[in-house]
């Protein structure tokens, strides 16, 4: 089962899910082998926050190949980087709000575009997890999956999911969570 996720992410379980077939339905009993996955657009955020009054989470559509309406780049790409996860201070924030279906443990991939190491990183937080992540960016211009994925322990129910920028310049599509166990 794979959910879209465009501004807040929820569904119920047994209801029909939205832009489904009809007889789409959540289960009402997930197993624990069941695939779950959760796709959060990045360009769809519940909150965007510009912590310094200057960076922000851009919406943009100038390169092809994207998923959903867009993608967010952290603009101006001033070359400005916001290395420490302390710097609150410093760079941009999107929120997402979702809802986790299942409790267990979730790989969080990050779909990005970069062609150079200053503009292959970001920070997110799911839950109690923060990560400072690289993004190991293979260096071509092309949409991309994050090739070292994090999994972070989940809970059922609401959850935030947050963006914060780590270099201007970086561009990411989409953020996935797969239910690992």
């Amino acid at each position: 089962m794979v959910i879209v996720c465009l501004a807040a992410c929820s569904f119920e379980r047994g209801t029909v899910l939205d832009g489904g077939p009809p007889g789409d339905v959540a289960p009402t009993d997930m197993a624990t082998d069941a695939p779950v996955s959760l796709l959060i657009e990045a360009e769809a955020p519940t909150t965007t926050i510009s912590a310094d009054g200057y960076h922000a989470w851009t919406p943009e559509l100038l390169l092809g190949g994207y998923t959903g309406t867009g993608y967010i780049t952290a603009l101006p790409h001033d070359f400005n980087q916001c290395i420490e996860p302390e710097q609150t201070w410093c760079g941009a924030y999107n929120t997402y709000s979702i809802e986790i279906p299942v409790t267990g443990m979730y790989r969080v991939t990050v779909r990005y575009f970069s062609t150079s190491g200053a503009t292959d990183s970001v920070h997110w937080y799911l839950g109690a997890a923060a990560i400072d992540e690289n993004l190991n960016p293979d260096m071509t211009p092309v949409w991309t999956d994050d090739v070292d994925p994090i999994a972070v322990d989940v809970r059922a129910g609401h959850a935030e999911l947050g963006l914060r920028m780590r270099e201007t310049g970086t561009s990411i599509d989409s953020i996935r969570l797969d239910l690992v166990f």
